[in-house]
């Protein structure tokens, strides 16, 4: 990049487009995560780098092994040292490095952070947030820490940023989940209910309660994180990969000293996960730590699944407390679709009839038999707010031809 732009010296500036090149860089998922109103933040951050460097280039004739460290560079090294040492960590990783950027010695790089709106304050809350309690204490440790925000989404931190839809009506099944967590054995919950019935939503309510302060001390400041079993298995082509990232997956959880809970939904597929071609599956994998009490981790699977593949599995059902989710009366699902109303409405740019939300839950319950409330009735209203907003915002072609005219 430094040889394209003519470049002989190393600035901060390439510094900070070489993390913000790699999209599925720690530093651009961070700042996707600190800023989420702008998704394309990091681009514009390295256009606006792009062009500073085109209007100062300078070369003469020097190659590769001539590129030097401006001072500048030399400060912001010393800068990420001391960021290292506040975070915990005994080795500098690139989000020291990143918030060592901020600062003003280290040149115009600073300014330009500051210029689409970046706080050191902010970044610096969203690490100690991503982390969950983990340093970098081996040479490795940040590529772990990628590996474990690649394929888990923190439900805590979407809770934190208002993007759950609110859990209504399932009071009793979020206290069982955290009566379980709070066991000193045993204390992995599994819901168990036919598909569509609620059993995400019940765990996004714990997250949300986690973060309302509305847990025992016990759970306070935990961080439930959704494993995304299906891209695990799908990016792992070679063998042993796959349980390369779980075992990497579990080792950050332990790491982290029971401050995450682990998410596995559809739970029935870590038995057979992974045992391909001679390999391990997940389960295997997790059973010892879920047995030490190393690892927390709340399950979510269907009655038939479970019977057939957990049950099955003895020594894995063991570490199991099943609790059972029953499908909402359709009272209940009225009152779920008033609390998620307010969210469709906007999104929709309509507004719903108080009848809506009962012929959504009746008319679900008699006509589509193949699935569960509330999930068959959520769908019917937003099914009925997205065709109503079409209509509305509908312009014949004949008015759309003459504003083409004007």
């Amino acid at each position: 990049e430094m040889v394209n732009m003519r470049q002989n010296l190393l600035t901060p500036d390439f510094i900070l487009i070489g993390m913000l090149e790699q999209e599925a860089s720690m530093t651009v998922k961070l700042i996707e995560t600190s800023y989420p109103d702008n998704k394309n933040l990091s681009n514009q951050i390295l256009e606006k780098l792009f062009l500073l460097q085109e209007s100062q280039a300078k070369f003469e004739g020097s190659t590769i092994q001539q590129i030097q460290s401006s001072a500048e560079t030399e400060t912001c090294f010393q800068i990420a040292l001391q960021e290292s040492k506040k975070l915990g960590d005994k080795f500098v990783g690139l989000d020291a490095m990143f918030l060592a950027l901020f600062d003003k010695r280290v040149g115009h790089v600073a300014d330009v952070l500051s210029e689409f709106g970046l706080e050191y304050s902010k970044i610096k809350e969203d690490i100690e947030i991503m982390r969950g309690g983990r340093n970098i204490d081996e040479k490795d440790a940040e590529g772990k820490l990628d590996v474990i925000n690649e394929y888990t989404s923190d439900l805590t931190d979407l809770a934190r940023r208002g993007e759950l839809d609110p859990v209504i009506g399932r009071e009793k099944e979020i206290q069982r989940i955290i009566q379980i967590l709070s066991r000193r054995k045993k204390n992995n919950p599994v819901l168990i209910g036919e598909p569509g019935v609620g059993k995400t939503v019940i765990v996004e309510g714990l997250a949300q309660r986690i973060i309302q302060a509305e847990v025992p001390n016990s759970l306070m400041n935990k961080r439930v994180k959704s494993l995304e079993m299906s891209e695990i298995i799908a990016g792992a082509k070679m063998r042993g990969e796959f349980e390369e990232r779980m075992k990497a997956i579990k080792d950050e959880i332990i790491s982290a000293h029971g401050n995450i809970i682990l998410f596995i939904d559809e739970l029935h597929t870590i038995v057979s996960a992974g045992s391909g071609a001679g390999g391990v599956d997940a389960s295997n994998i997790l059973k010892a730590s879920l047995s030490k009490g190393q690892l927390q981790c709340i399950g979510a699977t269907t009655l038939e699944e479970y019977k057939k593949h957990i049950e099955q599995d003895k020594a894995l059902a063991r570490r199991f407390q099943p609790i059972m989710v029953q499908e909402p009366s359709i009272d209940d699902t009225i009152s779920i679709l008033a609390g998620l109303k307010p969210k469709y409405e906007q999104h929709h740019s309509i507004k719903f009839q108080g009848e809506t939300l009962e012929a959504a839950a009746k008319l679900s319950e008699k006509h589509i038999t193949d699935r569960s409330l509330p999930d068959k009735a959520v769908d019917l209203l937003d099914e009925a707010g997205s065709k109503k907003h079409l209509m509305l915002s509908h312009i014949p072609p004949v008015i759309r031809k003459l504003e083409n005219q004007k």
